[in-house]
């Protein structure tokens, strides 16, 4: 991941549905301004990010600047420990996340 938006990911900047015609035209980059999709990792990562809800995207983003436990990705997110928890599990199953070690002292690690 390349950066983290300043609200983790809970609201986007372009419409998901003009990413792939800003992406292959130069001027309609400029126009947007440099790096506008940069932060979210690229264009591909940004499609992938529209498609999930925003705490979805706030947890992923929490996740990737260094929460490692839910209860620390709830305090990055405002999001309750059981949204938090999960969430966590939905974005394993998509493979975008992965549970390295569970254990009632100190949570997860990622």
């Amino acid at each position: 991941m390349v950066g983290v938006p300043g609200d983790l990911g809970k609201s986007l900047t372009v419409d998901p549905k003009m990413v792939k015609e800003i992406a292959a035209s130069p001027q309609m980059r400029s126009e947007q301004g440099s790096g506008f999709m940069e932060q979210y990792g690229g264009p591909t990562q940004y499609v992938e990010m529209a498609g999930m809800s925003p705490e979805a995207r706030q947890v992923y983003y929490s996740v990737q600047a260094g929460a490692s436990t839910p209860e620390e990705v709830g305090v990055k997110t405002g999001l309750s420990l059981g949204v938090v928890n999960s969430t966590i599990a939905l974005l394993e199953r998509r493979g975008l996340i992965s549970r390295t070690t569970v254990t009632r002292e100190s949570g997860l690690e990622y």
